[in-house]
């Protein structure tokens, strides 16, 4: 299977850090990737950040195309100007997307003090079924930052999958999860490409590699 991941769709309500105007992408872009996926059951699409986008943009036109999608939702942000409000978490579970938890405060949580993991891991999912009424075991990295220690406190935490930007193709089922983040200067060639590429022989081989020795390190 592959995963696509998304961002903020249309014009930001906010100013944008560096890290996220190149994942920024356009309406036009998302719909041409909806309408190209909507007939692959290979792949399933999900949303960092919890952005009001989710919900204005995101959410009609996956239902329109009767999608679903995963929204992994930055705990703190919720009720925040240009970020989702609790009743729209809600109309996502009504829609039936499912949530996930993408911490706090959107730290990287590779470094963080053992204080500082539990917050993002446990307290913000605690935050999270609270507001959104519904269980919560499955959480994407921010800025794809993870290793074994972090591995180690989601699963010791109750998570059943880890979403990662590894890139690549991912085992459905698997507790760590590739995902191939979606850049506001692709076309739709890129998305098909990716969607088609397979890794075989000794590039399997290393890329296999360079993701055992980033979940042990």
């Amino acid at each position: 299977m592959f995963i696509l991941n998304l961002h903020g769709i249309g014009t930001p309500r906010r100013e944008l850090p560096a890290s996220e105007q190149k994942v920024w992408i356009e309406d036009s872009q998302f719909l041409q990737i909806l309408d190209y996926v909507k007939a692959r059951s290979d792949v399933d699409l999900t949303f960092d950040d919890a952005n009001e986008s989710d919900f204005t943009i995101a959410l009609p036109a996956l239902q329109s195309r009767g999608l679903k999608a995963r929204f992994f939702i930055v705990a703190e942000r919720i009720g925040s100007p240009a970020f989702l409000a609790p009743s729209q978490l809600h109309s996502l579970r009504g829609a039936g997307m499912a949530l996930g938890n993408h911490g706090m405060r959107h730290r990287r949580w590779v470094g963080l003090d053992n204080g500082e993991l539990h917050e993002e891991l446990v307290e913000a999912r605690d935050r999270l079924e609270q507001l959104a009424g519904v269980k919560i075991d499955q959480a994407s990295c921010p800025f794809g930052s993870y290793n074994r220690r972090v591995v180690r406190a989601l699963r010791g935490a109750g998570y059943s999958a880890i979403y990662t930007s590894d890139r690549g193709p991912a085992q459905s089922g698997a507790l760590i999860l590739p995902r191939n983040t979606v850049h506001r200067t692709w076309e739709l060639e890129n998305i098909q490409a990716i969607l088609t590429r397979q890794p075989k022989g000794a590039r399997r081989i290393w890329r296999n590699l360079k993701l055992v020795l980033k979940r042990w390190r």
